[in-house]
């Protein structure tokens, strides 16, 4: 029996710091891949143009940098994330036992997120592709005004909740400093602050503190996610609750 326990400890003590690599790694790759992409997301169409015709010819001049972004970038960096994820999953849990409902939390709401942002990235790689091939200038403009909503506040609210959970988790578990669970909860405020930008509608989401308030959203997950890989992967040893 004790020898038993005392492999799996040394287990233990050989498979955390490999999941510690792995976690950073991941998360590091996403925040380098979403720098790699961000000149895309601002040469694509504007959300508000006064004709159809006017926005589907914007969008087939961009379909290029639309697709490169929605169809290639953001499903690496995704997937990039969900890895991180599954990581920090697997630290909390490995730091708290008794908290696996909260990690299982974090992973689950960050799947949410992942599905909600894949979808939009879909409609407007599909829009690209009807403005290439010609197609009808209204179904053009619908497929990217309904990426919206999963963009903003449907995209937003499950964020948000990520946020906070996962603070919840940094700080209970000691899996990263306090601070860095602080910060993540000011991600959650955020985040969820621009939720009900939404109201404002298409043209009232690019204009004054709604829309830096969107930018400082948009912006907030891959610093944290750098911030969060760069201390996963500094951190030595098993983490202690409170560290």
């Amino acid at each position: 029996m004790k020898t038993t326990v005392m492999q799996k400890g040394d287990n233990d003590a050989m498979t955390e710091p490999r999941v510690r690599r792995w976690t950073g790694a991941f998360g590091i790759a996403a925040f380098v891949v979403f720098l790699a992409a961000l000149p895309l997301y601002f040469l694509g169409p504007p959300a508000v143009l006064p004709q159809d015709a006017a926005f589907a010819e914007y969008v087939t001049g961009t379909s290029a940098f639309v697709i490169t972004r929605a169809a290639i970038a953001d499903p690496i960096l995704i997937s990039c994330f969900f890895v991180f994820l599954a990581g920090l999953r697997h630290l909390i849990r490995e730091a708290r036992p008794d908290y696996e409902w909260i990690s299982t939390l974090v992973l689950g709401m960050g799947l949410l997120y992942i599905a909600l942002q894949l979808v939009g990235d879909a409609l407007q790689t599909a829009g690209a592709l009807d403005a290439t091939a010609g197609a009808n200038q209204s179904a053009v403009r619908a497929l990217f005004e309904a990426s919206t909503p999963l963009y903003s506040s449907i995209g937003l609210i499950p964020e948000s909740f990520l946020f906070a959970f996962t603070g919840y988790a940094v700080i209970a578990s000691g899996v990263l400093p306090r601070w860095a669970g602080w910060l993540t909860y000011a991600g959650a405020v955020i985040t969820f602050a621009d939720a009900p930008t939404i109201f404002l509608g298409f043209a009232g989401l690019a204009l004054g503190v709604p829309a830096l308030l969107s930018v400082v959203a948009e912006f907030w997950l891959p610093a944290w996610i750098l911030i969060a890989s760069v201390l996963i992967l500094r951190r030595r040893g098993r983490m202690r609750v409170g560290s």
